[in-house]
């Protein structure tokens, strides 16, 4: 699924994203969570700009929570639609699934 989601540069984020359950997930045997931002505008060069540990809420399994700091935002420049993010999932068996992806826009914080 192709998200498109927008976040203010120098603004802190801690937020839970329905993943799991929402996409048909379950996410018992996942044991870690990242969210990786890489650049749209690099097409040779996919390394992320942003790679963040978030984890699985047990309560349902079926939700993550990402939480992005300050110092994290201000390390992505402003743009419409400039950045692709993903969220993946590490498995018990080492496996690797991705549980959502999308767009992402960075408007300028002012600062």
């Amino acid at each position: 699924m192709n998200r498109h989601i927008e976040i203010v540069a120098g603004d802190d984020y801690s937020g839970v994203r329905a993943v799991g359950g929402h996409f048909g997930y379950d996410l018992t045997g996942v044991t870690e969570v990242r969210f990786i931002v890489m650049n749209n505008q690099n097409c040779l060069n996919q390394l992320p700009v942003l790679d963040v540990v978030g984890s699985v809420l047990r309560i349902d399994n079926s939700s993550v929570q990402i939480n992005l700091k300050r110092q994290d935002t201000l390390k992505l420049k402003s743009g419409v639609r400039q950045y692709t993010f993903l969220i993946k999932g590490l498995l018990i068996n080492g496996g690797v699934i991705t549980l959502e992806r999308g767009i992402m826009t960075v408007l300028n914080g002012g600062i």
